[in-house]
């Protein structure tokens, strides 16, 4: 019997295939054709520029969240300064609007500096204390002076002269979008960008490792109040004038949740959630008025088949779960879960059956009012089940697009981390 060890070289980086690739490529492609087709069909484009003006700030929310660990509560205020300065510049000042948006983003840098140089000296629950009152502020006294920012009338914040329509503004904000993912995908690539990640895990380690805790930590406030600054500065442009009244904790407090909701520290997964959060309103209230406004039946079949299916995915997720209590869980766990069973199935059915034959349409209750109770579901199942939110759900799927192995577990296996060997016998 003869054994034969084959080693696999850890510095033999694994490609796609060439059939592989194309089909990559021919994803993104379409990806890209339907991004630009959207603008086109969409009744209210405005859904569309706020997804993208969304997704710059959840990546700037990343770096701060998902890179250095540092949670805001107050990042609406960064937002609005590039917001405010824009509309300012343009309006007042006659400045060309890609002047006005430097400058927008220059000013968001700085100021986030100052936030920076307190977080050297707190952290953790103090740090976001710290960041809601920054918040409440701004909002309460620089946002509420009319010299500014217009105060309760608002300030005007023209479209640039090469953009004035909506589907070219569109256009114009996916692409800051894309120029936006690309500065933090080479961020996370340089030495700087791998030493800002160090500090989210242990900052006296990173020091021990020769980091400069301090210069680190202001660079990672830094570009995300810069990347802050031009979401807002992108956002103020869509309905072409910015009220005080935008920027309140609400808001920063979506931002959070749409950050954690789509995946802390994962690119895609933080712009995926500032997409969600951006159309959902939108749905929901369209949603609506198509199918719910003055009915308690849902009258046609596209409500009631969406209505159905909803209340089997309910059931259907709920069984899953108790299965998996009844075979790996004690007693406690089994009376829990029957208790869940009939919920399930009296939630689910009352949903799924109610719609199907036309007993109740969901849709006549819900509206963009829901958006709260939903975002908060939408956060108690991704703290629990789900803790990399919308990336770990998706992750297979996100690695395969950026051109690596598709597989359902981040554990390396052996043919790509170069640990083990194969054996075959004879």
């Amino acid at each position: 019997m003869a054994s034969i060890s084959l080693e696999v070289d850890p510095r033999i980086r694994w490609r796609p295939s060439r059939p592989g690739t194309v089909a990559r490529l021919g994803v993104l492609g379409l990806a890209l054709v339907i991004a630009l087709w959207l603008p086109h069909v969409l009744i209210e484009p405005t859904i569309y520029m706020k997804a993208m003006a969304f997704g710059v700030i959840a990546l700037s929310m990343n770096v701060l969240i998902g890179y250095a660990g540092q949670v805001s509560l107050g990042h609406q205020a960064f937002v609005g300064v590039g917001a405010f300065t824009v509309g300012y510049l343009l309006d007042r000042m006659a400045i060309p609007w890609i002047p006005a948006m430097v400058m927008a983003v220059v000013l968001g840098s700085l100021i986030s500096l100052g936030l920076g140089a307190v977080a050297l000296r707190v952290r953790g629950l103090y740090f976001a204390l710290v960041t809601i009152a920054y918040g409440l502020f701004v909002e309460r006294t620089v946002f509420n002076i009319t010299a500014i920012t217009g105060g309760g009338g608002g300030m005007p914040a023209p479209r640039p002269s090469f953009a004035q329509g909506s589907v070219a503004y569109a256009y114009l904000l996916l692409f800051l979008l894309i120029v936006a993912w690309l500065v933090d995908w080479r961020l996370t690539a340089t030495k700087g960008g791998r030493a800002i990640q160090a500090l989210r895990d242990d900052e006296r380690v990173a020091a021990s490792w020769g980091i400069d805790v301090r210069a680190h930590k202001l660079l990672a406030f830094s570009i995300s109040g810069g990347m802050a600054a031009l979401g807002g500065a992108m956002f103020a442009s869509i309905e072409q004038i910015v009220s005080p009244l935008t920027f309140g904790f609400g808001l920063g407090l979506t931002f959070v949740l749409m950050t954690v909701i789509g995946g802390v520290g994962s690119r895609p997964g933080v712009v995926t959630g500032g997409f969600v959060f951006a159309v959902l309103p939108a749905l929901l209230s369209a949603g609506h008025e198509a199918w719910g406004v003055g009915e308690l039946t849902c009258a046609t079949a596209p409500p009631r088949m969406v209505q159905l299916l909803l209340g089997l995915a309910i059931m259907g997720v709920v069984a899953e779960k108790v299965v998996h209590a009844y075979r790996h869980g004690g007693t406690a766990a089994k009376v829990g879960g029957s208790l869940a069973m009939v919920i399930a199935l009296g939630l689910g059915g009352r949903i799924g059956l109610g719609g199907f034959f036309g007993w109740f349409c969901l849709w006549a209750g819900i509206d963009a009012l829901w958006e709260p109770l939903i975002a908060a579901a939408l956060l108690i199942l991704t703290l629990i089940e789900y803790p990399g939110g919308i990336a770990e759900q998706f992750g297979p799927v996100y690695r395969w697009l950026s051109f690596k192995r598709f597989r359902s577990s981040e554990v390396p296996s052996p043919a790509t981390s170069g640990e083990g060997s194969v054996h075959a016998g004879s």
